[in-house]
């Protein structure tokens, strides 16, 4: 039996035992320890051949975030793990039209957007683009915020300063059909 790490009740529906428990392969103590890009890439690709994708470049990725060099930061994350067709929004209304233009199969989202706001893009995204994957990468961290995001129909959330160690993790939970959401740091 494993131990599992505290975490707020109000979000236990939102994450899964496996993630959390500290003998799990893919546990973290916190965002300085990561697996290797090498191997977290090797587990997507397993969990991309169970939905049909033949390479990582396959799956359609649409980062939304304003501020540019956090939006470089994710797609440099993204090409170390092996995903190339990514296509970047500024702000929340282009977001919503390229989600609805491109269905792509999954967002990488930020909260604070110009002209719409993230929480907003999400639930117009769930309209208009039902099969996409939304993953929150945000700097909120309160609760509340969490759970809004995840009541909107995120499927991840992930804080931006743990961006580089919890991005990979929360691909492979969101693409093994779970649901993941960064620990505070204490």
């Amino acid at each position: 039996m494993s131990t599992v790490r505290p975490f707020p009740p109000t979000l236990a529906p939102f994450v899964k035992d496996e993630l959390w428990s500290q003998g799990s392969s893919v546990a973290l103590k916190g965002c300085s320890q990561a697996t290797t890009d090498r191997e977290e890439c090797e587990i997507l690709k397993g969990l991309l051949e169970v939905r049909g994708l033949h390479t990582l470049g396959d799956l359609q990725i649409l980062i939304v975030e304003d501020f540019e060099p956090f939006s470089t930061h994710l797609c440099g994350i993204l090409g170390s793990l092996g995903f190339t067709n990514v296509v970047q929004a500024r702000d929340g209304e282009q977001a919503v039209e390229l989600a609805r233009e491109l269905q792509p199969g999954l967002i990488l989202l930020d909260l604070g957007l110009p002209k719409l706001g993230g929480l907003e893009v999400a639930r117009q995204v769930r309209t208009v683009s039902p099969q996409s994957q939304i993953l929150i990468v945000s700097s909120e961290t309160s609760e509340e915020i969490v759970e809004a995001a995840m009541a909107a129909g995120a499927r991840g959330y992930v804080f931006k300063y743990c961006a580089r160690t919890h991005v990979a993790v929360a691909l492979r939970a969101i693409l093994n059909g779970e649901t993941f959401v960064s620990p505070r740091s204490n």
